[in-house]
């Protein structure tokens, strides 16, 4: 079989391996799904990577005389040798697979692998390469979308830093493990907690829930202007001016009506300093040793444990009737989305916390835990 010759820019090709091979599953027994598929496609080379869950690939320049599709058996020697290389192009000769008889002569038949010699600046790696058939079909979109905007990519991480830490890890609804989109809100929550962010500037026409890693791998890969997509079953990203798509199935099931626990503010109004308040919670926290709570009474918060009883002050505007016992972790995560003061609004010492900012762009709930004893007598 002929051997084809694909030339491509060092630069663009090293950048687009390192990329979209994020995107490869870590483990699976499907040797090809850890690793990336590259197809010549006019005068343009497609390297793709997914894991079943997200699908990914970019365009770079390309020169070839003949057609070309295989898949990479070993991505990581490939990227680890690539940092050495030092040339401007690199050149793939891929020598695809071929079945011949077998050397006994009893007439059977046996198939030889192909292979590839990737070629840079003086420096040479050869390796086997499996059928690009092997590699799974990309998902297609809908025609009838049910959203489509454009949006920035900076804006996104800025906003999913803000609120991921409240999706959950681990749930009986899975659909909880992802970043829900609903109107101008991005929302994660689990069971004891909420965190929302909005961006007045978007709103989307139907709701819809994208998995953690999807938005990991956007930030990751992906830079400037994207355009957002949705049908049913998925979403994609397109980054043109990077030439990377990136397809992702969303979470199927309900997600919870976080409205109506933001809505359902307590009469009590509490203003803190966020800095000043979670210093004194990393205060107490540093005398846990068993998880203890800390506890909250006006403008005093106080831990016990084995190791003593230990107090700090805060400062705060407002009065409390009841004292509140806090999962220093939950509450210190949810302050993380503010700066300046926020206003922290009480029910009962077993509702529901709401944390607002002055301008609501974020919003939190975290849900106090049951106190073993009061540490205050109000």
């Amino acid at each position: 079989m002929q051997q084809i010759r694909i030339t491509v820019n060092a630069t663009e090709f090293k950048s687009a391996i390192e990329k979209i091979s994020k995107v490869a599953a870590i483990k699976s027994y499907m040797q090809p799904l850890m690793n990336t598929c590259l197809t010549t496609d006019g005068d343009s080379l497609r390297i793709s990577a997914t894991n079943l869950e997200q699908y990914a690939e970019a365009k770079i320049g390309a020169h070839t005389e003949s057609p070309a599709a295989f898949i990479f058996s070993d991505t990581k020697t490939l990227l680890k040798g690539m940092k050495f290389f030092t040339g401007d192009t690199v050149v793939l000769k891929h020598t695809p697979s071929k079945t011949v008889e077998k050397s006994n002569g009893n007439g059977k038949q046996c198939t030889v692998p192909g292979e590839v010699i990737v070629s840079c600046g003086g420096k040479t790696m050869k390796q086997q390469t499996f059928e690009a058939s092997e590699f799974p079909e990309f998902p297609i979109l809908e025609k009838k979308l049910l959203n489509h905007f454009e949006y920035c990519n900076k804006k996104l991480k800025e906003r999913f830093t803000a609120i991921s830490y409240a999706a959950a890890i681990t749930s009986e609804k899975p659909v909880l493990q992802g970043i829900c989109f609903r109107e101008s809100d991005m929302v994660a929550l689990d069971d004891y907690r909420i965190a929302i962010n909005k961006d007045n500037n978007l709103s989307v026409n139907k709701p819809f829930v994208v998995p953690c890693a999807a938005i990991k791998l956007v930030n990751d890969i992906m830079s400037r202007q994207l355009r957002m997509s949705t049908d049913e079953e998925y979403i994609q990203f397109i980054d043109e001016l990077a030439g990377i798509t990136l397809t992702s199935r969303l979470r199927r099931g309900e997600y919870l009506d976080y409205s109506k626990h933001v809505q359902n503010r307590g009469q009590t109004e509490i203003i803190v300093d966020v800095k000043d308040f979670t210093n004194a919670l990393k205060y107490l926290k540093a005398f846990r040793t068993k998880n203890e709570a800390v506890h909250w009474y006006n403008r005093k918060m106080a831990l016990d444990s084995d190791k003593g009883s230990f107090e700090s002050e805060i400062e705060a505007d407002g009065d409390m009737e009841f004292e509140i016992a806090l999962n220093a972790d939950h509450m210190l995560e949810g302050l993380s989305q503010f700066k300046g003061n926020v206003t922290i609004y009480l029910n009962t010492c077993f509702s529901p916390m709401v944390i607002l900012g002055s301008d609501e762009t974020n919003q939190a709930v975290v849900v106090p835990v049951k106190p073993n004893r009061e540490l205050f007598a109000p």
